[in-house]
């Protein structure tokens, strides 16, 4: 059987809007003050993304958004009520909706964008646009961006700097792999 669904875009009191306790999304002390300053400085990408919520207002996409909201005392927040999704439906749109499915190009972002405030956008690396320390030239992480070499001066460095960084990307950078190459 199908379920007719239906959606419209309304502006709710706040307090309406209830936060989904079993999001699966997490959002650290800097992340969370970036996304507040990008809500205040740019307060029309709300109603041109709103959150999205079921027929009992809670929130199945922009959960963290909400958070922010609360916080920064908003009374008032655009929604888009999702009416008719089954609870399969439900739990698929909160994963998909926070699935990162594609990655930046760091050359177009460093050849036509880099007149914007990236670093305060985006999560972009600390070292982007740095100053090589070899070379003296300015290098953006374009060429780099999805691999890291570290050389160690001792295979025993190296050794033990496995452990602790495998920790690092269990911990902060799901998917990510790290390979060990002692020459």
């Amino acid at each position: 059987m199908t379920h007719q669904q239906t959606f419209s875009l309304q502006h709710l009191p706040i307090e309406q809007v209830r936060l989904n306790d079993a999001n699966p999304r997490l959002i650290q002390d800097a992340r969370f003050q970036a996304l507040k300053k990008s809500l205040v400085d740019f307060p029309e990408m709300l109603t041109l993304r709103p959150l999205v919520v079921d027929e009992a207002y809670v929130v199945l996409g922009g959960n963290m958004r909400l958070q922010a909201l609360l916080q920064l005392r908003y009374t008032e927040v655009p929604v888009v009520v999702a009416l008719g999704l089954t609870e399969q439906q439900k739990r698929e749109f909160i994963l998909k909706d926070n699935a990162s499915f594609g990655e930046w190009d760091w050359d177009v972002l460093a050849n036509e964008w880099s007149d914007l405030p990236l670093q305060e956008w985006l999560d972009v690396p600390r070292s982007w646009g740095a100053e090589s320390q070899e070379e003296g030239t300015s290098e953006s992480l374009a060429t780099s961006a999805s691999s890291l070499t570290i050389i160690f001066s001792c295979v025993e460095h190296a050794q033990q700097a496995q452990a602790d960084i495998q920790q690092l990307l269990a911990q902060k950078y799901a998917g990510a792999t790290l390979t060990l190459s002692l020459s």
